[in-house]
């Protein structure tokens, strides 16, 4: 991966004060297929903190989805933005 190609460039330089802290959604690849196919995670993993779990621990954002009627009904009206809106944008 030239990602991690890059990081081990860096961290040549920077010897043991050097940290790699990855937050990766999916830290494993999927290898095989059907009743073969497993997880192999990638080797510096410490833990696997499931996507519900993360949920329920309110570490990530959580899809809430609207159900009234009436936003559902409103027409979506989509417009360039004016030179002058883009302008005053921080």
């Amino acid at each position: 991966m030239e990602w991690q190609k890059s990081l081990s460039r860096i961290a040549e330089t920077k010897g043991r004060r050097f940290v790699q802290v990855d937050f990766s959604a999916t830290p494993y690849n999927d290898v095989g297929a059907g009743k073969n196919k497993r997880k192999v995670y990638f080797p510096h993993i410490i833990t696997d903190f499931d996507l519900k779990s993360a949920m329920r621990a309110g570490l990530v954002k959580s899809l809430v989805l609207d159900r009234r009627k009436e936003i559902g009904a409103l027409p979506l009206e989509f417009t360039k933005p004016s030179a002058m809106s883009r302008a005053t944008r921080p």
